[in-house]
């Protein structure tokens, strides 16, 4: 760099190479694009866990190799993880993510399943940084990498329904055609319910939810509605032909929620109705249940009613179960009941798992979810950005059918759920006076 006399009698700088705009905009346009071509393979990845690679010490899957490969690109790209250019919320959320890797790293290294708890290791491990890497992207980066997720949930989404509908490709690995005809045969029986690229029907409801969140968020913006509102039918209907009841009842609250957050009502009745409505739900199907235990409906809830009862008497057999959790195979008396696996409790999940530790690191990423939204709530974000205000609505929901599911513990829903979680930090750098977003509605902010 050198200096040179302006014609304002002024010095001024001048710079002998190319500012860093003018470089980005020599560099080949496969450069540019690679970075969003695997990303696109990371989320890709997190609907086909089927595809794991055999290697010691047990088994590395896709979506780790899709994560290293793009947090690598990055990297090399220089977009290294830069704290200065993350809000606080942020730094917050990735040292609980962090914190949690390492209480598991430690129970690894002392424990004597090691081969089985090393992979959950690794892929806590990798959700830091990859959160970090989402945080630390542009906002029209953001915006253009939720329009990448946007797209592969519809062309996985139609190929999982034409399957589902007309029951054509079905997966070479799919010991049951439709999770209805798993459902009706001994639930004892061991089987793979497989859709078009997902391992699990299940699977497949939890992925559509959230583009499905974002499409009812973009209903409500300014401009192009009807857009979002074919994503409404479309991933609303893709939804119900996954037969995921539980995520059924999560979209209930979630809509519940969204409304209670966007129709004007004075902050205190919003915050009733918000707290009321895990409670009413968790009533309502416990009612539903002890009135006709034997519907259909709540086959599965009684299923797993059964393995909680375990669970618990597993623990009261071994108090010591919660400081350090029992391991991935904790026992014969779990493993029989396919609780020591998986209990479908993300709570009881974490407490086998990592113990009251890891359960409270838990507990402080969602209260620091809760947190977040209801700051923005507070200042109006929320109305003037749906999207953001959709998503926390969603995530709240699945806090809460996380009671009938163990969300949040394997891989693939760590990939939606840090996804989530960097939107929802993106859309909206909460706490410290600076949004970022799509577009702005006409709605006023809130007067606190």
């Amino acid at each position: 760099m050198s200096l040179m006399l302006g014609e304002d009698g002024k010095l001024s700088h001048t710079r002998p190479y190319p500012s860093p705009g003018q470089d980005a905009a020599r560099r080949p346009r496969w450069h540019l694009a690679l970075p969003d071509m695997l990303f696109a393979l990371v989320v890709l990845a997190s609907t086909v866990q089927y595809s794991v690679f055999k290697v010691w010490p047990r088994e590395i899957s896709l979506v780790e190799i899709a994560l290293l490969l793009w947090i690598g690109v990055e990297a090399l790209n220089g977009r290294g993880l830069s704290p200065r250019r993350m809000p606080v919320s942020a730094k917050r959320m990735g040292l609980l993510l962090l914190g949690l890797a390492l209480w598991a790293a430690m129970l690894w290294l002392v424990g004597l399943d090691w081969p089985y708890n090393l992979n959950e290791v690794r892929w806590l491990f990798l959700s830091v940084p990859a959160f970090m890497l989402l945080l630390s992207t542009s906002e029209q980066e953001i915006a253009r990498r939720l329009a990448i997720v946007l797209v592969i949930a519809v062309m996985a989404a139609l190929v999982a329904d034409l399957q589902g509908v007309t029951g054509a490709f079905p997966p070479p690995f799919a010991e049951f055609s439709t999770k209805q005809r798993w459902l009706s045969s001994d639930l004892a029986v061991e089987g793979t319910v497989a859709v078009g690229l997902f391992r699990h029907s299940n699977m497949y409801g939890g992925f559509i939810f959230w583009p499905l969140m974002i499409s009812i968020g973009g209903v409500m913006q300014k401009g192009k509605r009807w857009v979002w509102a074919l994503g409404v039918v479309f991933f609303g209907a893709s939804l119900y032909l996954s037969y995921y009841r539980g995520l059924l009842l999560g979209l209930g609250m979630a809509l519940a929620a969204f409304s209670l957050i966007m129709v004007p009502l004075p902050r205190r009745l919003v915050a009733a109705g918000l707290v009321a409505l895990p409670i009413l739900m968790v009533l309502a199907s416990s009612l539903g249940y002890a009135l006709k235990p034997s519907a259909a409906f709540f086959e599965t809830l009684r299923f797993r009613i059964n393995l909680w009862q375990d669970v618990l008497n597993y623990i009261r057999s071994d108090p010591w179960i919660l400081a350090f959790g029992a391991g991935y195979h904790p026992g014969p008396a779990l493993q029989l009941s396919q609780a020591g696996a998986d209990p479908h409790n993300a709570y009881l999940y974490m407490l086998m798992h990592y113990g009251l530790p890891g359960v409270l690191i838990l507990m402080a990423i969602m209260g620091h979810v809760v947190l977040l939204g209801w700051r923005a709530y507070v200042r109006g974000a929320m109305t003037q950005r749906p999207i953001l205000a959709a998503l926390w609505a969603g995530l709240l929901a699945w806090f809460v059918t996380s009671l009938l599911d163990s969300r949040m513990t394997t891989s693939e829903w760590q990939v939606l759920f840090i996804l989530v979680m960097a939107l929802l930090c993106g859309f909206s750098s909460l706490g410290e006076g600076k949004e970022v977003g799509f577009s702005r509605t006409t709605s006023a902010p809130r007067k606190v």
